[in-house]
């Protein structure tokens, strides 16, 4: 059985090596530069810049409002760029009063931190907090020291409710 393999690889070599042999290493390696030069890494890409940003409802009992999160300053960190939450809030123009409303968050599955026995936040520790203007993803002041259940991965709502 070894020997039919060996013969097999032999016979390979006979009939398709001479046929590749003209191929210049030039031609081999220009084909391989210009396909990893057509290649996007997406390193030039701004993670600020408003064309890639996407809305954020904001709710409130009964009304509703759509915040883009592109038309909104944001702060640059790492590949993210940050978008204060109490901005969003206030940019709903559903005139909510950060001091007197708590806030819960659901993401685009449906996760809300309040479903796994996580409080809602006040406008406060809202302050504190940033939606990833790309992805809405919640980011919060590392010193909060608040539980993961906070870090909802594309957050779709800010829910808004009175504090009791």
């Amino acid at each position: 059985m070894a020997s039919q393999g060996v013969t097999l690889l032999r016979w390979w070599g006979r009939v398709f090596a001479p046929r590749f042999a003209f191929l210049p290493l030039w031609v081999l390696a220009f084909g391989l530069g210009t396909f990893w030069l057509s290649c996007d890494t997406g390193g030039d890409r701004d993670p600020c810049d408003p064309a890639g940003a996407r809305t954020m409802e904001v709710r409130r009992g009964g009304d509703t409002a759509e915040v883009d999160l592109g038309a909104l300053p944001g702060r640059r960190q790492g590949d993210l760029c940050l978008v204060p939450l109490d901005r969003i809030v206030e940019n709903s123009g559903l005139g909510i009063d950060m001091d007197r409303a708590v806030f819960d968050f659901e993401g685009e599955d449906g996760f809300r931190p309040s479903q796994v026995d996580c409080a809602p936040l006040d406008g406060a520790t809202l302050s504190r907090g940033w939606a990833d203007m790309s992805t809405g993803t919640l980011v919060w002041d590392d010193s909060l020291g608040l539980r993961g259940c906070y870090s909802v991965s594309k957050a779709a709502v800010i829910l808004a409710m009175d504090a009791r």
